[in-house]
């Protein structure tokens, strides 16, 4: 009988801590300044946490595109040092 209880009691500790593991992870978002035309305009930078970023313009389509195994700093370090945006 104990052991009837203590396999119960693991499986619902393995059953209840698995279960947050499930839900997706929020992506992380950044704004990114970047020069248009002698203004200033704010790039949308988003790790979807599954290595690929959506980027979207202002008043643009998002675009998905792979991080090609960067991990998203070095993605938005190569932005920044290409002089495309600067993202913090």
């Amino acid at each position: 009988m104990k052991k009837i209880i203590l396999i119960c009691t693991v499986l619902a500790f393995i059953s209840c801590s698995s279960s947050s593991s499930l839900e997706p992870e929020e992506p992380e978002c950044k704004s990114c300044p970047y020069e248009i035309n002698g203004g200033i305009g704010n790039l949308s930078v988003c790790d979807n946490k599954d290595g690929t970023a959506t980027v979207q313009l202002p008043g643009e389509t998002p675009q998905i595109v792979p991080l090609n195994g960067l991990s998203f700093a070095d993605y938005l370090n190569n932005l920044r040092e290409q002089g495309i945006a600067d993202c913090p």
